[in-house]
C-alpha cells in the first residue's frame, strides 16, 4: 500500500512539472503568435508607462472633476496623482503593472458624489510576422456620473 502512494506521489510530482513548465521558461511573456497578415502593431518597443484615457461626466454642476489616482487600495492612501478633469475625455500617463483606483469628485445637487474604480494597468505581448507588439489592458477608465 506504502508503495501505491509513492508512485502516485512521483506521477503527481512529474505532472506538474510537466504542465508548469512553459509558465516557468516564459514568465514575463504571454505570447501567442497572430498569423493574420493583418495584425496591426500599435506599441513595438516594451512600453513602461502609458496614457490611460478616464471618461468624466463634464456638466453644469461639474465643469471641472477632480480625480485622484491611488497605487492599490484607496485605504493605503498611497497618491500616485491628481487631475482636474475639464473634457469629457482626459487621459493620464501612469507606470504599468500597477492596481490603481480612480477616484472622481463630483456635486449632485447639494450632494457631493464619489465614483470609484479599480483597475490593473498591465501590458501584455504576441507575435505579429515575428515581431513584438504590446497591448494595455484596462486602459479606458469609466469614471461618468450615473
Amino acid at each position: 500500500m506504502k508503495i501505491g502512494k509513492y508512485i502516485f506521489l512521483i506521477i503527481f510530482a512529474v505532472w506538474a512539472t510537466a504542465t508548469s513548465c512553459d509558465k516557468l521558461f516564459n514568465d514575463q511573456i504571454d505570447l501567442s503568435t497572430d498569423n493574420n497578415e493583418n495584425c496591426d502593431c500599435q506599441i513595438i518597443e516594451e512600453p513602461t508607462t502609458y496614457d490611460v484615457k478616464l471618461k468624466v461626466t463634464i456638466n453644469d454642476k461639474n465643469p471641472e472633476v477632480p480625480i485622484t489616482i491611488y497605487f492599490g487600495n484607496i485605504e493605503r492612501n498611497n497618491v500616485a496623482t491628481t487631475i482636474t478633469a475639464t473634457q469629457a475625455l482626459t487621459t493620464v500617463n501612469l507606470k504599468l503593472n500597477h492596481d490603481y483606483t480612480y477616484m472622481a469628485k463630483y456635486l449632485k445637487g447639494s450632494d457631493t458624489i464619489y465614483v470609484p474604480v479599480k483597475s490593473r494597468l498591465k501590458k501584455s505581448v504576441y507575435l505579429c510576422h515575428d515581431d513584438s507588439c504590446w497591448t494595455i489592458d484596462n486602459s479606458v477608465i469609466n469614471l461618468k456620473l450615473k
